[in-house]
């Protein structure tokens, strides 16, 4: 799957979730020095049935020690 293809199926998933009466936003996190940041305030604002945090990254070893500090 190339980036685009990955996007566009990423941007899908809250209207997919929409049908189910769910609400649901995606945040991308680029491992950068702003990751811990982006990571800490996309959740606030506003109430949250469920948060799900590092969703896809377990094939990115690299990627797991700032996840796994949640």
């Amino acid at each position: 799957m190339d980036r685009e293809a990955l996007l566009a199926a990423l941007d899908a998933e809250p209207a997919r979730f929409g049908g189910h009466g769910i609400d649901a936003t995606v945040t991308l996190v680029v491992y950068d020095a702003a990751a811990e940041a982006v990571l800490t305030e996309s959740p606030t604002g506003r109430p949250w049935g469920v948060v799900v945090v590092g969703g896809g990254v377990c094939e990115a070893e690299p990627l797991l020690p700032l996840f796994k500090q949640w």
